[in-house]
């Protein structure tokens, strides 16, 4: 007499029945709870675009694309400040040192400059939003030291930072990050092929 052998079957339960990953899949499909995979989106595209070339950007280029967004803060700090020309001449300083005009004293000084400028600032703007004109030069203050900055990442990453804080605070990041890769793009192909 022959016995019928059983499979057991799924019952809905704990699972007993050895599936292909086929078989996983569509029974996953069929009960609604289809595994979400991890898919970047544009603005960690974005974000991870501009952090590798914030890492690997010729230190050069870095800084004087640095010295140039951080130009574009100037007009928050002469609209406080119109007679006070320390900005400029870091950001002269800057783009001599990338270009190596400038000895490395001459940074050093210049930073510490931009930094006591930064500190006075920052007394009388500490609690103030830096929406307002004071707070805004406070933070075009900082945009405009850290190119002066011997490190190239933190130097480039904390320029960035600052610039978005003087020119679009409650922008979309998005536009921010790729702005910014677009820039140091064009940056790397404009600045690298001047001579050193």
């Amino acid at each position: 007499m022959s016995a019928a052998i059983s499979t057991p079957q799924y019952t809905g339960g704990l699972s007993i029945v050895r599936e292909s990953s086929s078989q996983r899949r569509a029974r996953a499909a069929q009960q609604g709870w289809v595994r979400r995979r991890n898919i970047p989106s544009l603005l960690d595209i974005a974000y991870d675009r501009l952090r590798y070339l914030i890492a690997t950007v010729d230190p050069r280029i870095a800084r004087l694309y640095a010295a140039e967004v951080g130009a574009e803060t100037l007009p928050a700090w002469e609209a406080v400040y119109p007679w006070d020309r320390l900005p400029h001449a870091a950001l002269d300083v800057a783009e001599r040192f990338a270009e190596g005009k400038a000895t490395d004293k001459e940074r050093q000084a210049a930073r510490l400059l931009m930094a006591a400028a930064c500190d006075r600032l920052e007394t009388g703007v500490r609690m103030m939003n830096v929406r307002e004109p004071q707070g805004k030069a406070w933070a075009a203050c900082s945009a405009l030291g850290f190119p002066l900055w011997k490190r190239k990442c933190p130097m480039l990453a904390h320029t960035l930072y600052w610039v978005r804080e003087v020119t679009d605070p409650s922008g979309e990041m998005l536009a921010h990050y790729s702005k910014h890769v677009a820039g140091i793009e064009r940056a790397i192909t404009n600045y690298g092929r001047s001579a050193r």
